[in-house]
Order: C-alpha cells, then sequence, then structure tokens
C-alpha cells in the first residue's frame, strides 16, 4: 500500500472511530442516568412509595444523555399524610461534557396533593431541578429554578422567577448534612 493510500484510509476512517467512540460514550452516559434513576427510585419504592410512568426513553445524542419519563407520577406516605406528586413529562438530562452534573427538566402540567385535600395544579414556562455531585467528596448541591411558575391553575397565583438551593454532603461518618436552603422568587399576582 502506498503513503498516499494510507493517509486517504486514515483521513476516512479518523472520523468513523470518533464518531463511534463518541457514540460508545452516549450509551455509557445513558448507562449512568439508569443507574442514578434506579439508585433513587429503589429505596423510594422499598419504603412504600409508588412510581409509576411510562418507560423512559433514551435521548439527548449527541450533545448530551436523557431520559424521559411520560405520565410520571409519585405518591407515598410522610408523616404529616400522603403525598402525590404527578407531571406530564419529566427528564433526567446530562451534558457529555459535565457528566458531575444532572438536570431534572419538568414539561406540561404537574399536580402536588397534600394528604385528603384537592390537587393543586402546577404550571411553569420554564422549570428545572439540578444536582451537582463533587467526586470523592460526597457534596450535593440540589437546585430548583422556575420561571413563569403558576400555583393553582393557568390563572392561578403567578411567581415571576422562583430559586431554591441546599447543598448536601453525604458519608459514612457524618450521615447527611444539610445547609440552605437558599430561598429567592418574585412574586406576581395571577391574571
Amino acid at each position: 500500500m502506498t503513503d498516499r493510500r494510507r493517509l486517504l484510509l486514515v483521513v476516512l476512517l479518523t472520523p468513523l472511530l470518533m464518531l463511534a467512540a463518541h457514540t460508545l460514550m452516549w450509551f455509557w452516559a445513558v448507562g449512568q442516568l439508569e443507574q442514578q434513576a434506579e439508585s433513587a427510585i429503589a429505596p423510594a419504592r422499598a419504603a412504600g412509595w409508588q412510581v409509576v410512568g411510562a418507560p423512559p426513553v433514551r435521548g439527548g445524542w449527541p450533545l448530551g444523555a436523557s431520559l424521559t419519563w411520560r405520565d410520571l407520577s409519585v405518591s407515598g406516605q410522610t408523616p404529616t399524610g400522603l403525598l402525590s406528586y404527578g407531571a406530564q413529562q419529566v427528564a433526567l438530562v446530562t451534558s457529555l461534557a459535565h457528566p458531575t452534573r444532572a438536570d431534572l427538566e419538568f414539561s406540561g402540567p404537574q399536580s402536588l396533593r397534600l394528604g385528603e385535600a384537592a390537587p393543586i395544579a402546577i404550571r411553569a414556562d420554564r422549570m428545572v431541578g439540578s444536582a451537582s455531585v463533587s467526586p470523592g467528596s460526597g457534596a450535593r448541591t440540589l437546585a430548583l429554578d422556575a420561571e413563569g411558575l403558576r400555583i393553582g391553575g393557568e390563572r392561578g397565583s403567578g411567581i415571576g422567577h422562583f430559586t431554591a438551593s441546599v447543598e448536601m454532603r453525604v458519608g459514612e461518618d457524618q450521615g447527611v448534612q444539610a445547609r440552605g436552603p437558599r430561598l429567592g422568587r418574585d412574586l406576581q399576582a395571577g391574571a
């Protein structure tokens, strides 16, 4: 084989090998998301909580990885009574460039029910819950950010912008320690 043919072969195969490596990385990232989701859901189910929804759909390629659940509902007993939550769609999303951070993106109508009270309708133009994990330290930062949050339906009370965050440290020697929450909000009267 001549040098020219070898060079042409290298030029043609390099992008294909890079694409294959990137695709393998995506499959690995989705697998990690599935493990994270199962490690969060399994203890809740073991504690008697019901977590029901359509099987998650894999997505996000090529720039990220995601698992999306449709018609998700979570319900269980708390010290103050029954708690039920439902969402039209919830996606667990991570960027391939930042695999230690995962976001929960909530889409469509949602509802929250406390005890025997009527369900409370929740809508938001954008609602994202974020979790950042510091490898090796056990530190986790959890945050919720919502734009155009409306509670009580389309015409319910509005919160223009709502943020909340809490930093947690999890370790065998100290159990769970939390700092926060830090809250911020911009209230607007519903129309």
